[in-house]
């Protein structure tokens, strides 16, 4: 006698077949309500739907951290293993509601006294959207048009202040001329060059400050994109993956190359990736 396999394991995969094969259905709006991704049928089918974490593009990792962290201390029994975000779906209303009250309502220019950068509050938006979308593109497809509406007024929000130069008192008191930068920069390669004989700590620590203070100002930041960056020594270029490589072809002759990062679909579509020569 065959034995069969347990009936919520049947029901997951005729979920998963079902969703499958349900036809892309065309919706008529006005364009100024037309948004891409669930608009276009090309783009929404190939949007790939799972219930894990590792199907979540890696920018949206802190914004669903935040709430995880969040439901599992003040409501656990919603919450299961972290990987898994079924929850999202099946407690949408309730995520909703949370990032509104906290987030939303909280919305501000600066982030003082319990506000929220308006980019903040459009990230969590637009993860929540992303998560939805991810377990059940179908089902969630027009519940997250506002949302995603919202999230965009926000990123515009934020792009006037970066046009408009606004700073808040706190950025104002911390603020450095990229002159300044430079001239500290100076200082510590003065200060390196007498001293790089040594072993000693402090020789160290200076000697990364002024390679933090190059990375910066000699070249265009790339945020948090060197933390995990790999180096490749070799005369042919490095693969085609989601690793960035510092590609070193001599010594003179430096390049980094980005795989992956938060922009890097533009490049991707392009069929092409972003690659810096540092030579000069």
């Amino acid at each position: 006698m065959k034995e069969k396999a347990p009936f919520f394991i049947l029901m997951f995969i005729s979920k998963i077949s079902i969703m499958s094969i349900i036809p892309y259905k065309k919706v008529s709006l006005k364009s100024e309500g037309r948004l891409e991704l669930i608009d276009d049928e090309t783009k929404f089918n190939n949007l790939s739907t799972s219930i894990y974490t590792s199907q979540i593009d890696s920018t949206s990792g802190a914004e669903y951290s935040s709430w995880f962290n969040y439901f599992k201390r003040q409501t656990p029994n919603i919450t299961t293993k972290k990987n898994v975000i079924s929850w999202v779906g099946e407690n949408y209303k309730t995520v909703e509601k949370y990032i509104y009250d906290t987030y939303v309502s909280n919305a501000s220019p600066i982030s003082e006294d319990g506000k929220y950068k308006f980019n903040t509050v459009r990230n969590h938006l637009q993860t929540f959207c992303t998560i939805l979308l991810r377990i059940d593109k179908h089902k969630f497809r027009e519940y997250v048009r506002s949302h995603y509406k919202l999230s965009f007024e926000f990123g515009d929000k934020a792009r006037e202040l970066v046009q408009n130069q606004e700073l808040s008192k706190r950025e104002l008191e911390n603020f450095i001329t990229y002159h300044e930068l430079v001239q500290k920069r100076n200082q510590l390669k003065d200060i390196f060059d007498k001293s790089k004989q040594l072993t000693n700590m402090n020789s160290i620590k200076n000697h990364m400050a002024y390679l933090v203070l190059c990375i910066n100002t000699m070249i265009p930041p790339l945020r948090l994109d060197f933390l995990d960056m790999q180096i490749w020594n070799n005369k042919k270029e490095p693969p085609i993956n989601t690793t960035n490589y510092l590609w070193i072809k001599d010594k003179d002759d430096m390049i980094i190359v980005i795989n992956q990062d938060k922009v890097s679909h533009h490049e991707k579509a392009k069929g092409t990736r972003g690659m810096y020569p540092l030579k000069n």
